[in-house]
């Protein structure tokens, strides 16, 4: 929410739709802080070659995107980031979440999603080499692990 003073000295309460408002130099600077902040690297599956976003962990009604404490943003790849914002609006926190993303030589990586005690494969995984395996296994384990 901004204030802008009109010409008979009152104030007007002016909004920014969410999508401007991370066009506005003043988001720019707060994401370039933060991404540096956590060395350009995603804070879930630690991936520093996709894309990065800057996620709130939650919001303040009226408040600008760059008005939020670092402490209440992360960053986080595109795959993390979309996973995660799907789980929140399932599940209302991010609790029992987690991202395993193996990468694989000339294909996509694949990302394998713990979400409440559902796995989620981002793509088909027509064969599977037992590299992949092993990791999928001890993901899976310390997820139950962790998650009961």
């Amino acid at each position: 929410m901004l204030l802008q003073q009109s010409g008979t000295g009152f104030f007007i309460i002016m909004t920014i739709p969410y999508k401007d408002q991370l066009r506005k130099p003043d988001w720019q600077k707060k994401r370039l802080e933060i991404m540096q902040r956590d060395n350009f690297t995603c804070q879930i599956c630690l991936d520093t070659e996709e894309t990065l976003q800057v996620h709130h962990k939650s919001y303040d009604k009226g408040k600008m995107a760059w008005e939020y404490g670092n402490d209440r943003l992360t960053t986080l790849c595109e795959t993390c980031h979309s996973h995660l914002t799907d789980h929140i609006k399932d599940y209302g926190d991010d609790k029992e979440f987690s991202v395993l993303k193996i990468k694989r030589d000339g294909l996509p990586p694949i990302a394998i999603i713990y979400s409440n005690g559902n796995i989620i494969f981002s793509q088909s995984i027509q064969a599977i080499t037992e590299n992949v395996t092993h990791k999928l296994v001890q993901f899976l384990i310390n997820n139950w692990l962790k998650n009961g």
